[in-house]
């Protein structure tokens, strides 16, 4: 028997993925896909003919991603894209109004460049979109060229927020506030 040898590889499990999806209603995901109809094309019930179709664009840092979120995977309907673009073709993704036009959660986030969590977050909360954007950002400082929250700096650094931010309000440098090391007592 002809083997085609990549049983180990990530080309095959987002094959094997795709079809547990749309056929094992057992899996988690089956009532986003096989749930509703979802299926994939007779070519496709084996690797190599997945393959065939598909391996031309493919990467290690695309996903694959369906054209019509309708639809079933086939050639057709079926590309490698990246996260944020497979983010932005979600059924589930909400959709926001903002000065007119609309927008996916991701796209106005990464328009005004803001954080998606902390946006959807505030969302979920109950704030209206431009309550949910209008929060100024939390105190930032840059380390290496860097710039993230204090939080995000501190968690990098294996510190606490208070003790990243006691440092710095004892008018430590901020490169001496990230690197200089806890004592030990």
């Amino acid at each position: 028997m002809h083997t085609h040898g990549m049983s180990n590889t990530r080309p095959y499990r987002i094959w094997s993925n795709m079809k547990k999806r749309c056929d094992n209603s057992k899996c988690p995901d089956y009532i986003h896909y096989g749930g509703r109809g979802i299926s994939y094309c007779v070519k496709w019930k084996s690797f190599e003919g997945f393959w065939e179709d598909m391996q031309d664009g493919y990467s290690d840092n695309l996903t694959i991603d369906r054209k019509d979120t309708d639809q079933g995977y086939c050639k057709d309907n079926c590309r490698w894209v990246d996260l944020k673009t497979q983010e932005n073709n979600r059924t589930n993704n909400r959709i926001l109004e903002y000065q007119g036009s609309s927008y996916t959660m991701m796209q106005l986030c990464e328009k005004l460049g803001l954080n998606y969590n902390s946006v959807n977050n505030r969302i979920q909360k109950g704030m209206s979109v431009e309550e949910a954007i209008n929060i100024p950002p939390k105190e930032q400082i840059t380390f290496n060229g860097i710039t993230k929250s204090v939080s995000e700096h501190a968690q990098d650094a294996g510190l606490t927020y208070h003790r990243l931010k006691k440092r710095l309000m004892r008018g430590w440098s901020v490169e001496r506030a990230m690197t200089e090391p806890l004592r030990n007592w």
